[in-house]
């Protein structure tokens, strides 16, 4: 068995039910892994984690691993080798009464967000992306949980709040409340679709040492992945054993929206289950840029420096 270190993105959650279920049905062990899963603190802080603290892999936003390589260009970097998001998971959510319903409604309001929060991350290049004027919209950082915020936000202490669609839904079902009913969401793959999201992601010493390792490591995501998707109810079952007092509920409810909402390709026929775990490298180049230009950074790195499709 190899020994595996792998930081997530949050505690085990329908949101990383795959890998849950990757776990505990015991793919990674038919894989020869012994993987050791670390709760982490959000998707955009596990690029930055895993470069400074020792782990193998990790599990979480590309764009904090393309600010890293923007901004330290001849550093030893984490390479992303399994695409898991095709569409981006973020949003801004706004109060249902509140008015606001496009993008350009936010000039002159308040936005509140975790500092690390991907969307509050990424909003130069959803601003730029829909010609809001970022100058206009006054954006604040706060440490309280989710659910504080968008009761705040009900409570109209903001005009909208950063983060992920899913996560919002579940911090809201968490409260009692059905999203549809008191929240209207802005999400970014609806307004800036060249934007990606998690990936899976390894250490330079991994990939140069033991790219057999990276193969089969990428292997059991997949097929985490496609069991996943066909057996929603096994993979909740696990994000309930590894985690207990999970709610199944929303659980479930935040397995099926990332599975369809972030994870799932659209095309015109419908839907594209991207088993491959691929990116179009003409769309991430031009994501790249496009943050690049709205963050008004010096250097833009090549889409082959911050992800690598030869394990695919």
């Amino acid at each position: 068995m190899t020994p595996l270190r792998l930081l997530l993105n949050s505690e085990f959650t329908g949101a990383n039910a795959f890998i849950a279920l990757a776990q505990h049905a015991g793919l990674c062990r038919e894989a020869g892994l012994a993987l050791d899963c670390t709760p982490g603190r959000g998707a955009y802080t596990a690029a930055p984690r895993l470069a400074a603290e020792g782990f193998d892999a990790a599990y979480g936003d590309i764009h904090a691993l393309i600010d890293m390589a923007a901004h330290e260009p001849s550093a030893d970097l984490p390479v992303a080798v399994y695409m898991v998001h095709q569409q981006a998971p973020s949003c801004i959510t706004v109060a249902q009464d509140g008015g606001l319903q496009h993008p350009a409604d936010l000039a002159g309001r308040a936005l509140v967000g975790h500092a690390s929060d991907v969307a509050l991350r990424t909003f130069p290049a959803f601003a730029r992306s829909t010609g809001l004027d970022i100058g206009s919209v006054q954006v604040r950082t706060a440490d309280a949980p989710m659910a504080d915020l968008l009761q705040g936000l009900l409570a109209g202490d903001c005009a909208g709040v950063f983060g992920y669609l899913t996560t919002h839904t579940a911090a809201l079902a968490g409260l009692g409340l059905h999203a549809a009913q008191c929240v209207r969401f802005l999400p970014y793959r609806d307004h800036c679709s060249l934007l990606y999201g998690s990936a899976l992601m390894v250490s330079p010493r991994l990939l140069r040492d033991a790219p057999a390792t990276v193969q089969a490591l990428v292997q059991v995501m997949r097929a985490g992945l496609q069991a996943a998707r066909v057996r929603p109810a096994a993979a909740i079952d696990a994000v309930l054993a590894l985690r207990p007092g999970a709610d199944r509920a929303i659980e479930a409810a935040r397995w099926a929206g990332t599975l369809w909402g972030d994870i799932a390709a659209p095309r015109e026929s419908g839907v594209a289950w991207p088993a491959a775990g691929a990116v179009d490298p003409a769309r991430l180049q031009a994501g790249i840029d496009l943050l690049a230009d709205a963050a008004g950074w010096a250097h833009r790195p090549a889409w082959d420096r911050v992800m690598t499709q030869r394990f695919l």
